[in-house]
């Protein structure tokens, strides 16, 4: 019975954590189409179109960053390594350029949808707000991780 409970209780702890990072990244989420909605001025009759947009070029976005991202870690472990053959180096430099360029690609072709639904100047809002609302949720959870007295 005890173990029944303990297991029990670690079951309990551990979904509460996993829903309240659900509950941050909808929060987040929600947070972002609004500030992306005011900074841009997506009108309701642009919102039905280009909200559908919008959601297939995060999408694509994040995975094609992730695969970028995974060769820089790649990178980093060679250099940490010291000891690598030429040919590992050329092969993680080359990863990593092609990653970038398919995020370039990734960025042509959702320009080339967005300005279909969306004007060239809220394009031009959109990416602004893109970079403006990364930063403020940088700052906004580096500034909730440290404690106004602490000593720096």
């Amino acid at each position: 019975m005890k173990r029944f409970l303990t297991l029990f209780f670690v079951l309990l702890i551990s979904s509460t954590a996993v829903f309240a990072a659900c509950d941050i990244h909808e929060k987040v989420k929600a947070e972002k189409i609004a500030y992306i909605t005011d900074a841009v001025g997506i009108t309701s009759e642009e919102a039905v179109v280009f909200w559908p947009v919008y959601n297939e070029w995060w999408s694509e976005m994040r995975s094609t960053h992730g695969r970028t991202q995974k060769s820089l870690r790649t990178i980093k472990d060679l250099v940490d390594r010291k000891i690598s053959s030429e040919r590992e180096c050329e092969k993680a430099v080359e990863d990593y350029i092609l990653n970038y360029e398919r995020e370039s690609e990734v960025m042509r072709k959702y320009y080339e949808k967005f300005i279909k639904v969306i004007s060239i100047e809220k394009v031009l809002k959109l990416y602004k707000a893109e970079e403006d609302f990364r930063i403020m949720m940088i700052r906004k959870f580096r500034d909730r991780d440290i404690p106004e007295n602490r000593v720096r």
